[in-house]
């Protein structure tokens, strides 16, 4: 439930994970790049060993993982800092001459996108228990939302489909593809505007984080599912949807939002007319991607 992602306890977050943003540098990546490689699924690059030395085995993970669903992620981590040292000699370096790839690092650098075995592998499981392993081609980290409108403006040109991660802890599962990956990690941004009751949260800002924000202001936000990317949640048409049609969880407290289409035209949700986002059926393509959310807040009660 990418619990590894957030400081649920107050014991701190994983550095290489909040330093690095991809998924492979996060506990749960490394336990899917880990189960990969033992499966002979992808090769041992340099990006894997770097994945591997990243982490310092300070057991943080284990603290949120194991409070949430009993599991032990640092034997896990242990395990492939050894199948890294016992592989030395299978360790290669990748070509990073894909011209798709320096398109996408012209637009958000090269730390911020990758074609990497290491690196796809992690967007390449879905939570969906029917949903095939479908791996990546490359997976790109934008910062703003004019980033993400060049990276779907690439994807037009290219005829490359896209699919857009949260924090991977989706339920209904079919959210990946075999193209390209947008992770929404990096956009971070929170505003709070308490005389209008309101916050502007970004794509990659936590259910968690936002109401640890909000919460230390003497308000609140109405959410659910701390480790959940606030703009993932609101978006997902599936069965925890209060309207099952338009919004998911909390949508009730949305004000505006902000999105990007498949043309990479920005729009928002209080503009008229406005593009909504419908619930779609597996084999519909995604309408657009949420960037930004502006949400109500409330005031704490004395008790």
């Amino acid at each position: 439930y990418a619990m590894g992602k957030i400081d649920f306890l107050g014991t701190g977050k994983c550095v290489p994970g909040k330093e690095h943003h991809f998924v492979s540098y996060y506990p749960q990546g490394r336990m899917d790049l880990y189960a990969a490689l033992r499966r002979g699924a992808v090769p041992l690059t340099r990006e894997a060993e770097k994945i591997a030395d990243s982490c310092d085995l300070c057991g943080r993970c284990d603290y949120q993982c194991h409070f949430v669903t009993g599991m032990r992620p640092m034997k896990v981590m242990e395990a492939l800092k050894h199948y890294v040292d016992e592989h030395q000699a299978s360790i290669h370096d990748h070509d990073r001459g894909d011209p798709v790839l320096e398109k996408l690092a012209e637009i958000v650098g090269w730390e911020c996108c990758s074609d990497d075995p290491a690196i796809c592998i992690s967007y390449a499981s879905d939570p969906g228990p029917d949903a095939p392993f479908t791996m990546p081609s490359y997976v790109v980290l934008p910062g703003s939302t004019d980033e993400v409108t060049s990276v779907v403006q690439l994807c037009r040109e290219e005829q490359l489909d896209f699919a857009v991660f949260g924090n991977g802890s989706g339920a209904m599962g079919f959210v990946m593809n075999n193209d390209v990956v947008v992770d929404m990690d990096r956009m971070k941004t929170v505003e709070m505007d308490p005389a209008k009751g309101v916050v502007r949260a970004g794509s990659g800002v936590s259910v968690f984080e936002l109401q640890q924000k909000v919460y230390s202001q003497g308000c609140r936000v109405q959410v659910a599912e701390p480790s959940a990317l606030i703009c993932a949640n609101l978006m997902f048409p599936g069965l925890f949807s209060t309207g099952s049609q338009a919004f998911g969880m909390g949508s009730q407290n949305v004000v505006d939002a902000e999105f990007v289409d498949r043309e990479g035209n920005i729009f928002r949700l209080s503009e008229r007319p406005a593009p909504g986002p419908a619930h779609q059926s597996e084999d519909m393509p995604l309408p657009a991607i949420c960037t930004e959310v502006l949400y109500k807040v409330y005031r704490r009660l004395p008790d």
